[in-house]
């Protein structure tokens, strides 16, 4: 497919760790019920199905559902990879999700770990500052280090928003990085305008951006595209264009693209929330053409 100018310059922004490639998991089936290693099972076996040789699954929390307890078995048994996010919000929660990454890697090694996100969105949510932060991901890279088998082929970082990371105050966090995550979405990017072309120049204009800042703190930083899908139900903020065919377009068009060059969990693999972010409708099925 041939892709706009404006994508090029950020194609060539190349990643310093093997890709991973995903999708974003909620810890809950369909009907509500915490997953079990079998369920997450069928879900990596579901991703490995898609063209494009994905393998790797994303939790937002490793703490809830004990989704971690389930997950990393499942992964070891499939050969998939776990993009652990360990919340950075509450210390009450950030020590009880790093003593629930401990045990699993104490429990299974790390060849089922892909990388380890500590927080999401807190720049950007002004929860934690840049200090505060950089704390906590020392804190999690050191724990991991003496664990017996850690290698620094687990990076770890964290995830926000491309605002974030575009300002000063938050260069202590770029720099404490192995990855960046970026949120960026093109459904709401798109300035005065729902058309899928808006879209698509807003999001690389944004992760352009993004890009050089980065580059200008000297990080040697991987930069990862870690949400940026369009909704396949209705999605009313924005007024944006939310149905399964321009969901399809955003797919070929950017995350097609994105997945070559940058580690990617573009989409969730099913979501229960409105609007919907899925790729997979309630039974399993693909809602659209995955296809690159």
């Amino acid at each position: 497919m041939h892709l706009p100018a404006y994508v090029i310059t950020a194609l060539f922004f190349g990643s310093a760790h093997a890709l991973l490639k995903g999708f974003n998991a909620q810890i809950r089936t369909a009907k509500g019920a915490c997953k079990t290693k079998a369920d997450w099972i069928v879900d990596f076996n579901t991703i490995k199905s898609f063209p494009g040789d994905f393998d790797s699954i994303r939790l937002f929390s490793v703490k809830d559902c004990n989704a971690l307890g389930s997950i990393a078995p499942a992964a070891i048994a499939t050969g998939g990879k776990v993009f652990a996010g360990v919340s950075a919000q509450n210390p009450e929660i950030f020590e009880a999700e790093k003593s629930r990454l401990l045990e699993a890697v104490k429990k299974h090694g790390f060849r089922w770990l892909g990388a380890v996100s500590v927080g999401s969105g807190e720049l950007d949510n002004d929860v934690l500052t840049a200090d505060g932060l950089v704390e906590k991901i020392k804190d999690i890279r050191h724990m991991l280090s003496g664990v017996p088998g850690y290698t620094e082929n687990v990076p770890v970082g964290h995830v926000d928003s491309w605002i974030a990371w575009n300002q000063n105050s938050n260069t202590p966090v770029i720099q404490a990085c192995d990855f960046i995550g970026t949120n960026t979405y093109p459904r709401i990017q798109a300035d005065n305008s729902d058309s899928i072309r808006g879209g698509v120049q807003s999001f690389y204009n944004s992760l352009n951006d993004m890009l050089r800042r980065i580059s200008e703190t000297g990080s040697r930083a991987s930069v990862w595209v870690t949400e940026g899908e369009w909704p396949s139900a209705p999605y009313l903020e924005n007024q944006r264009e939310p149905d399964v065919v321009v969901a399809e377009v955003n797919w070929k068009i950017i995350a097609c693209e994105v997945f070559r060059r940058y580690s990617t969990f573009w989409n969730y693999l099913q979501h229960q929330g409105n609007p919907k972010f899925g790729v997979l409708d309630s039974n399993g099925t693909p809602l659209y053409d995955l296809s690159c």
